[in-house]
């Protein structure tokens, strides 16, 4: 009985847990953050460097790109993408409105995002 209320009790601290999404979106800006890091990491062939990752995608003030000196280019899956971007939202400093961070083989690829 002991096991089975302490799961349940686990289990809906679990579901009330804030995810970096939900994060991020309460942020000054966050919404708008938000829809430019989905609308950018929707690309399922996005590469860096490339163009494509170095224009970014905006939404009103928010802007979400990479940019990147990876030789050979390096494939950015969209899961990866998302999850990173929104990670870096939710947690990290913005520092007069823009925050990076390096990820891929030897960081070769700069996640950047401003507002």
């Amino acid at each position: 009985m002991k096991i089975a209320a302490i799961s349940t009790l686990l289990f809906a601290a679990a579901a009330m847990a804030d995810s970096d999404e939900d994060r991020c979106r309460h942020r000054k800006g966050g919404g708008h953050t938000v829809t430019a890091i989905k609308n950018f990491c929707g690309k399922t062939d996005m590469v860096v460097p490339s163009q494509y990752a170095q224009n970014g995608k905006w939404k009103n003030n928010a802007h979400a790109f990479i940019s990147g000196n990876c030789s050979p280019a390096q494939w950015v899956p969209q899961y990866w993408c998302e999850k990173q971007f929104l990670a870096m939202c939710a947690n990290g400093p913005w520092t007069e409105n823009a925050m990076s961070q390096r990820f891929g083989n030897n960081g070769c690829q700069t996640f950047a995002l401003n507002k």
